[in-house]
């Protein structure tokens, strides 16, 4: 909720697109974040919505994560449970767009 609060730039309780990518970075710093993506790509997006008890990832679930991809529905999925962001799977697929050329910038 620490965190959250940070980036919450509204203090709306509810994070716009922009706040949720700060969110990441700083969650990124973390060995969290495994665990999210671990339930994201799971499909257990009522775990992240109920609050995480954090834990450490087993090596057979570090294996499943690293070979894993989102996939754009389940992307949707998680913006409009997760992040309650309602969008067309077009918007999705835009979005996963922009953030992969954003990332290749970053990595030049």
């Amino acid at each position: 909720k620490k965190k959250i609060a940070q980036v919450d730039e509204n203090n709306d309780n509810v994070l716009q697109f922009p706040e949720f990518v700060k969110l990441m970075e700083h969650l990124s710093k973390r060995k969290e974040l495994e665990l999210i993506w671990f339930y994201i790509l799971q499909g257990k997006f009522e775990e992240i919505s109920s609050g995480l008890s954090f834990r450490d990832l087993t090596d057979q679930e570090l294996f499943q994560v690293r070979k894993m991809k989102l996939t754009p529905d389940k992307f949707k999925i998680f913006l409009s449970e997760v992040q309650n962001q309602i969008l067309t799977i077009e918007e999705v697929s835009d979005l996963i767009l922009t953030l992969e050329n954003d990332h290749e910038v970053v990595s030049e």
